[in-house]
This record gives structure tokens, C-alpha cells and sequence, in this order.
């Protein structure tokens, strides 16, 4: 579970940072090559899957969707 809570710090800093740079204002007739929109839907759903795998510990049972069963 340390490494599942750390993994979400983790990528709750990441988060966090690539809104910060992509909240800055941007310099005319300079192209940004890192696409922070893109690095904050990654650490988004590295965040829920996180989520879902503490869940999953806590609780002792996998998580079920609702087609699956």
C-alpha cells in the first residue's frame, strides 16, 4: 500500500506542476514542446487508477464494473 500512496503523490506533484506551466503565459513566436494538457490527463488517470487500486485494498475485493458481471 506505500507504494500505491506514493505512486499518487507522485503523480499528484506532476499534476500540479503541468498546471502550473500550462497556466503561464506564453511567450509570442516560441513553440512549447512539452504538451502540459497532455501530461495532466496522463497524471489524471494515473491518479484514478490509484484511487481505484487503494480502494481495492482497503475494501479486500476487486472492483466490478457494471458489465462484467
Amino acid at each position: 500500500m506505500t507504494e500505491t500512496l506514493l505512486f499518487l503523490a507522485a503523480a499528484v506533484a506532476v499534476f500540479a506542476f503541468a498546471f502550473w506551466r500550462d497556466r503561464q503565459p506564453k511567450e509570442d513566436g516560441v513553440i512549447r514542446w512539452v504538451p502540459y494538457t497532455g501530461i495532466q490527463f496522463a497524471a489524471m488517470l494515473a491518479i484514478f487508477l490509484a484511487i481505484a487500486h487503494l480502494v481495492t485494498l482497503w475494501t479486500g475485493t476487486p472492483l466490478i464494473g457494471r458489465f462484467s458481471r
